[in-house]
């Protein structure tokens, strides 16, 4: 649930770049330079939020699967996907989830390399 602490202040550097979002959802900044104006009043209108923390370079099919779970998340409710604590370059936030989905495997494999995800197949 989005609160007054959600908002940006005067005070806040977001201020000085969008005075425009002042009293306004702090994350809007982040979406502007890929969401139409309309778009960014629908999100700002939204009380509620998925959020979920997840640890970078985590393990490879968890790290992984926190994306395809903010996909269909996405998918279900016609919404964005943004991350803020790194899990991807800040320029892929606002994206659906078919724009999301069209990258996010072969960034995982690459970035983790294709054994990571077949360790659960080697027996010991």
């Amino acid at each position: 649930m989005r609160d007054d602490d959600d908002l940006i202040n005067d005070d806040d550097p977001d201020a000085l770049a969008y005075p425009a979002f002042i009293g306004r959802w702090g994350l809007l900044p982040e979406l502007a330079h890929r969401l139409a104006p309309e778009t960014l009043d629908l999100i700002d209108a939204r009380r509620h939020y998925w959020s979920e923390y997840r640890n970078a370079a985590g393990p490879a099919v968890a790290s992984t699967g926190y994306g395809l779970a903010a996909a269909a998340l996405a998918e279900a409710t016609d919404g964005v996907i943004a991350s803020f604590d790194s899990a991807f370059e800040l320029e892929h936030n606002g994206e659906t989830a078919e724009e999301f989905l069209s990258w996010w495997g072969d960034h995982q494999i690459n970035f983790y390399g294709k054994k990571q995800f077949l360790r659960s197949h080697i027996i010991n």
